[in-house]
């Protein structure tokens, strides 16, 4: 409540002392939960007893809906869920620099050199799928014009509308028929308040208050030290890029929001996030890969438009229940609805 007060849709003036009060009540809640900035745990879907875990929910039962959902169609799933090409560019390359900017990063064969979250969050063309120790799991997918898990379609039976299919939030499980003693079915836990998202609120609110790089009097670490534990359990620890836009606020006020939308990827925070910032009126519209195998083995990628977002600046708040305004004389409706 605390980050959204201070936030520019609710604080116009950009009043200092309620980032103040957002970073403070970040950093308490750390310490009270780890006693100092720690290095985080694994993504663990299954696991009871991580750490770093403030508020889940846990369903004991062994589920397989939310696979069976979401898996691509050569997994036994019906692929429901569709990451756009504007999530996939949000993911830096593997030493933490935006694309944009990468030596590494190569339009030709987009998918290699990245940040290890694109690789547990997204299932791409080529994807070996879920990998283990001894090797992959699983053929690698087809996500091609044409190919097993069909680029192109405009309904869940047709294929993926951008080219991508959601593995973020799924357990390692194998639906084929043919393997006996599959692994079909697991416990699941939902993490609705965990310790990367207190980092992530430190950090901004730090950020707007004190600056990137600075420890104020009576805290234990500044806005780049919470950064960097985030982007760490990522496999960035030779952190140049971080270092770099530590120079200014406005900098890491630019990555803190791309880290935000990589680590809070679809658990319900983007939209709301936007919100926030006055961002929404900027909203991109939504943009997929189309990728076609050519006669030699390799790829062709191009981007497409998939669908056309128009967001009004009244977005940045919700209408108020019309109910509640003949309800309460006193309530005034927000602006614009």
């Amino acid at each position: 409540m605390a980050l959204y007060a201070a936030s520019p849709a609710f604080n116009p003036t950009n009043d200092l002392s309620k980032w103040e009060e957002a970073a403070a009540l970040a950093h308490e809640a750390i310490m009270q939960n780890s006693g100092s900035l720690k290095s985080l745990q694994d993504y663990d879907y299954t696991s009871t007893t991580n750490v770093d875990h403030i508020w889940r929910l846990r369903d004991a039962n062994l589920k397989k809906d939310l696979e069976e959902r979401l898996y691509p169609p050569t997994l036994y799933g019906q692929g429901e869920v569709n990451p756009s090409q504007n999530l996939v560019d949000a993911f830096p390359d593997s030493k933490g620099y935006p694309i944009s900017m990468s030596v590494e990063y190569d339009p030709a064969n987009p998918y290699a050199s990245r940040d290890d979250r694109f690789y547990k969050f997204i299932f791409y063309n080529t994807d070996r799928s879920f990998t283990s120790e001894t090797g992959s799991d699983y053929d690698s997918l087809q996500i091609y014009e044409g190919g097993l898990d069909n680029y192109g379609g405009f309904m869940r039976t047709e294929g993926t509308r951008t080219g991508y299919y959601l593995k973020r939030f799924l357990n390692k499980l194998n639906f084929d028929p043919s393997v006996d003693n599959a692994t079909t079915s697991a416990a699941r836990v939902y993490v609705q308040l965990g310790l990367t998202e207190l980092y992530l609120n430190y950090a901004e609110a730090a950020n707007e208050a004190f600056g990137p790089d600075i420890i104020p009097a009576g805290y234990n670490f500044s806005a780049k030290d919470a950064l960097a534990q985030v982007r760490k359990r990522a496999g960035i620890t030779s952190d140049e890029y971080l270092d770099l836009v530590a120079a200014n606020s406005a900098d890491f006020r630019t990555l803190l929001k791309n880290e935000r939308r990589i680590e809070m990827c679809f658990s319900g925070e983007r939209f709301h996030d936007l919100r926030r910032w006055n961002d929404i009126v900027a909203t991109e519209d939504v943009r997929g890969m189309k990728i076609t195998k050519n006669a030699d083995g390799t790829f062709s990628y191009q981007e497409v438009e998939v669908e056309n977002r128009t967001y009004e600046a009244k977005n940045s708040y919700l209408p108020l229940p019309y109910a509640e305004l003949i309800l309460n004389s006193n309530l005034k409706q927000n602006q614009g609805w």
